[in-house]
């Protein structure tokens, strides 16, 4: 008896599954004979904003892979999540368990406490077929697209001064570059140079200035420890 329970609740299940499924890909082929965005698209393009495309795939063997879901809730160690394709929304709820991997968008090992409300996921794992709502998942794997590892990197940027909290280092001034606001660490043996390259003060540097500042860039939060800071304004 409990054995033929389990069969229809599976294939209750499936068939649901399946059923969403067909309705996911109609409406996917309604956009591409569109050819305009009729609104049915959003969520796929915050999908691809954050690197993710917008999938779901459910076997005959209840293995369920989800791309591109958005976060709505957390609680303990459930994730509440949904995918969306115009009218046609399947809501996940995806259960961490003891031994599922996580990892960041850009790689690098994750956890529960960085999954926040608005996140993009991808995550793949099992039907939990005994749940009352069909698309339970215990998950075996989640990537964050939204949680990225910190990178830095050795370069040059170029902007505009913003603000320099003192003339004297260490200090800490910031600088526009491509509308983002860089804070650059001044340290003591920071090189501060002129448009000629010729040494100089921070005195004579004006909110406005055109600098141009080498060293290393944490991509993430925009801060950056210089090695060399040049005012191109500064003609001496």
């Amino acid at each position: 008896m409990k054995k033929n329970k389990f069969v229809y609740v599976l294939s209750t299940v499936l068939i649901l599954g399946s059923l969403a499924f067909v309705g996911l890909v109609s409406a996917n082929n309604n956009n591409d004979r569109s050819g305009e965005d009729n609104g049915n698209s959003w969520q796929a393009k915050e999908a691809h904003v954050n690197g993710s495309t917008l999938e779901v795939h459910i076997g005959d063997n209840g293995k369920v892979l989800v791309r591109g879901a958005k976060v709505t809730a957390i609680s303990g160690n459930t994730i509440s999540a949904f995918t969306s394709w115009g009218s046609v929304n399947l809501n996940w709820t995806v259960n961490v368990m003891s031994n599922s991997q996580m990892v960041r968008k850009f790689g690098g090992n994750s956890n529960l406490s960085e999954i926040a409300i608005g996140d993009y996921l991808s995550f793949q794992g099992t039907l939990v077929t005994t749940s009352s709502s069909p698309f339970v998942v215990n998950a075996s794997f989640i990537k964050n697209w939204s949680a990225q590892k910190n990178l830095t990197v050795r370069t040059t940027i170029e902007g505009t001064l913003k603000s320099l909290v003192s003339v004297n280092s260490p200090t800490t001034m910031v600088v526009n570059s491509g509308n983002k606001d860089y804070t650059v660490s001044i340290a003591t043996n920071t090189s501060v140079l002129n448009s000629l390259w010729l040494r100089a003060i921070l005195s004579s540097f004006t909110i406005g200035d055109k600098v141009r500042v080498y060293g290393v860039v944490n991509t993430t939060s925009l801060t950056m420890d210089a090695t060399v800071v040049r005012n191109v304004s500064l003609l001496k």
